[in-house]
């Protein structure tokens, strides 16, 4: 089982929203204790919605863009 901290595209997503910090790791816990698929970005009104769900492309690129770099940050 994925633990919280893995879960970066609920990370990318929560920076590019701009939401409260404490409010993303409450979101990769909340991820982690359902076992969300690893690349949930948010949970919507009935269950986790995952990268590939994202259909606007300038979303989907931003996504894609902050989640390349928190991995460029992780392997430093």
């Amino acid at each position: 089982m994925p633990q919280p901290d893995e879960y970066l595209a609920i990370r990318a997503w929560g920076e590019m929203m701009r939401s409260a910090p404490s409010y993303i790791v409450a979101d990769q816990q909340l991820a982690a204790d359902s076992n969300a698929p690893i690349d949930s970005i948010y949970h919507g009104s009935r269950e986790w919605v995952t990268i590939s769900e994202i259909t606007n492309p300038d979303a989907r690129r931003r996504i894609e863009d902050g989640l390349n770099g928190l991995r460029r940050e992780l392997n430093r």
